[in-house]
Order: structure tokens, then C-alpha cells, then sequence
């Protein structure tokens, strides 16, 4: 928990200082909040539960109802990232019945020293690394010494989304623009335009020209049997 606080005050810090203002939070759509209290709920519940299947189950459903908030709001910027890390959690608690715990890494981390081990208490939700245990590379082998805390790669992930999607929802919302009626683009009221094999209205106006446009008079050459040239319309304008 200490390491998901300080992974929201590093994402807030990072979208201050990119121009970000806490109001704009409140333009960004987040949805079934109450999934996301029930799932921190549940989390605080279970460490005080006992272990066993049902404490696996229980912990399962934490991550159940945080992987569906992630779901809800998979259009926020970060938000897959934290499903990942939330996802590989609960696929080593599920498949050991808790999250292994390396011994080597509470070492480094300063929680116990190696004469200590056998009596550290590693609560309900972990367990003792052992060598039964199934994808342990997944558990908690990340020491973390200045926090005195055993991470697992799911922690890392889910910090570092966290961050992400804390730092963005200080951010403006940027609206998605519909249609071709957007800054540069032609609007045809009629809904023939160019586009589309129609006839345009340039070529409308065009063919309108032409129709009253008058002859332009004869100009008189020198040496000319013919004595006049008949120059037409716009195509004149078009000759080099």
C-alpha cells in the first residue's frame, strides 16, 4: 500500500509539472467507482481474514472487482498497464494459494536479518517462497530497502500505471472530433460534394460561368488574311 501512495504522489508530482491543474480531474469520465472501493475494501478485509481457500478466494475477488474498475475505464491512459500488473498478481496467488515471499529478498530488504527468517511473519495473503510454488518469478523477489518492502513484478507494473493515469487525469480531456467539418475541411450542404464522384459545386459554378460570360471581341493582327482571332471565355486565362 505504501508503495501504490507513493507511486500516486510521483504521478501527481510528473503531471504538475507538465502544466496539469487538480480541476481537470473532474473532466475525465471515471466509471463504477463503487468497484473500486469494494475491491479496497475487500483488501483490507482480507489481511484480517483468516488463510487457507477462502482467504485465497477472497483475495481473488479484490482482484476480480479492480480488474473490472480497469475494464470499466480501459479508455483512461494507463489503465491496461495497471490491469497487467493487477492480472499477474492474481495468476501467482491463485495458482500458489497466496503470494510467494523470497527469503533472500526480505534479507535485502532490512526486514529480517538471515537468523530471523524462521520467525518472520508473512500474514495471511504470503507465504514463505517455497520450491512447489509455480511461477515464482512472479511472486515478491523485488527487495526495496528505503521502504523496507518485498515488491513482485505485478507491483512494479501496477505503480508505474498508476503514476501514469495519475498524471494524465491532471491533464486537459482531449475531445475526439467527429466528421469531415473540422478545421481545413469543405462542407457540402448540399451532400453532393467533390468527394464521393458526385458533381461539385466548383464544377457547377464553373459550367455557370461559362454560360454568361460574353465573347471576348476579335483582336485585329497585322499581316493576317483572316484579319481576327476569336479568343473565348475563361480558357484564354489558362494559356501560358
Amino acid at each position: 500500500m505504501t508503495f501504490t501512495v507513493l507511486a500516486l504522489a510521483i504521478g501527481a508530482a510528473i503531471g504538475l509539472c507538465a502544466g496539469g491543474r487538480p480541476r481537470n480531474i473532474s473532466a475525465h469520465p471515471v466509471r463504477a467507482w463503487w468497484l473500486l472501493i469494494v475491491g479496497v475494501a475487500l483488501q483490507a478485509a482480507g489481511s484480517r481474514v483468516g488463510g487457507g481457500a477462502a482467504g485465497t478466494l477472497g483475495f481473488l475477488a479484490t482482484y476480480a472487482c479492480l480488474l473490472a474498475f480497469a475494464a470499466k475505464n480501459r479508455t483512461l491512459i494507463g489503465m491496461g498497464i495497471i490491469a497487467v500488473g493487477l492480472g499477474a498478481n492474481a495468476l501467482v496467488i491463485g495458482l500458489n494459494g497466496g503470494m510467494p515471499v523470497r527469503a533472500e529478498a526480505v534479507v535485502a530488504a532490512h526486514i529480517s536479518d538471515q537468523q530471523g527468517l524462521a520467525g518472520v511473519a508473512y500474514g495471511h495473503r504470503h507465504h514463505r517462497e517455497r520450491s512447489r510454488d509455480r511461477l515464482r518469478w512472479l511472486g515478491d523477489i523485488i527487495p526495496l530497502p528505503e521502504l523496507h518492502q518485498v515488491l513482485s513484478f505485478g507491483d512494479v507494473v501496477l505503480a508505474v500505471g498508476v503514476a501514469d493515469v495519475m498524471a494524465h487525469l491532471l491533464q486537459p480531456r482531449r475531445r475526439r472530433r467527429h466528421g469531415l467539418s473540422g478545421r481545413g475541411e469543405a462542407h457540402d450542404p448540399v451532400g453532393e460534394g467533390s468527394v464521393g464522384g458526385g458533381v461539385g459545386l466548383d464544377e457547377e459554378a464553373a459550367g455557370q460561368e461559362l454560360d454568361v460570360l460574353a465573347p471576348v471581341p476579335a483582336v485585329p493582327t497585322q499581316g493576317d488574311e483572316m484579319g481576327q482571332l476569336a479568343v473565348t471565355g475563361p480558357a484564354a486565362d489558362r494559356l501560358g
